[in-house]
Formats: C-alpha cells, sequence, structure tokens
C-alpha cells in the first residue's frame, strides 16, 4: 500500500457496536499516494486494460496519462475506511456496495483520503445484529471527489 502523509485526524472509536453508530457522524481518513508502481501493479494484476498499465498508452487515451483502475480506487478507500477502525471486531458482513460512482481518475502521484459519514441505519428481525450504511467519498489533493460510493455492513448489537 502507499505512504500514509498525514496522521492527525481524529479517530473515532474503535470497535462500535450498531447502539454506538449515529446517523451524520463523519470520519476523514489519514492519506495515501498513489504511486505510478502501485497503479500499473494492481492493473496488471486484476484490470489490465492499456491506460492502466502502460504510460504512453495512457497518455495517448482520452484522459491525457496513466490512471487507476476504478476498482484500485475502491480498494485504496476501502482500505482507508478499514483502517479507521470504525467496525474493527463488530463488523459481521459485508452486504453490497452501492451506488459506486467514479466522479475523476486517479493518477500517479495524487494523495487521497477518504471521508467516511453514517449514512442511515436499519434495525433487522435479530435482535444481535443491524445493518449499517456508510457514504464513503474519496479526494484528491485538490479537494476533489473523486470516488463516491455506500457500503452496506451487517454490524453486531451489544450483548443484552
Amino acid at each position: 500500500m502507499a505512504n500514509a502523509l498525514n496522521a492527525d485526524p481524529v479517530p473515532p472509536m474503535r470497535g462500535q457496536t450498531f447502539e454506538d453508530l449515529q446517523v451524520g457522524a463523519q470520519y476523514d481518513t489519514v492519506t495515501t499516494v498513489a504511486t505510478e508502481r502501485d497503479i500499473i501493479g494492481f492493473a496488471t494484476q486484476w484490470d489490465p486494460q492499456p491506460f492502466h498499465t502502460d504510460p504512453a498508452a495512457g497518455a495517448d487515451s482520452f484522459l491525457g496519462s496513466l490512471c487507476a483502475s476504478g476498482l484500485h480506487t475502491m480498494a485504496l478507500a476501502f482500505r482507508q475506511y478499514f483502517d479507521l477502525g470504525i467496525l474493527d471486531g463488530t463488523a459481521l458482513a459485508g452486504l453490497g456496495l452501492e451506488q459506486v460512482r467514479f466522479m475523476r481518475p486517479l493518477k500517479p502521484g495524487d494523495v487521497i483520503r477518504t471521508r467516511v459519514r453514517i449514512k442511515s441505519l436499519h434495525e433487522t428481525r435479530t435482535p444481535d445484529r443491524g445493518i449499517v450504511v456508510l457514504a464513503l467519498a474519496t479526494f484528491n489533493q485538490d479537494e476533489v471527489q473523486i470516488l463516491d460510493m455506500d457500503l452496506k455492513i451487517l454490524v453486531a448489537r451489544r450483548r443484552a
């Protein structure tokens, strides 16, 4: 994974249960640098389109330069969210990704961060779990949003 630059955002409480979460609460991650090597390495394995794996092909593309696969951008944003630890030990299962939008390409040298917001909470018929929807918004160094997606996660409730 690329380098984390700023380690100063106030970390959220780790391992929150369903009852700990509040709709509207938001957290910013530390930053990550997208390197050319990482972009090419990911794309070579998972999305080997020329504009992701070859700087010359990227320069000749409509984007004008090498750019990361959208899957890579999603993986980086997910890792940034995960490292916050909000649901460390309380996430039971991922239920889906929703509303995924790639708004701008991720390019070599971009420095990204992700804002994680509690979008909604839903009780389930099972008393030991609930569903949380997290809105992830990823921004580059110019504060331009490059990715928007929602994560739907099954989360543990406190034991009675």
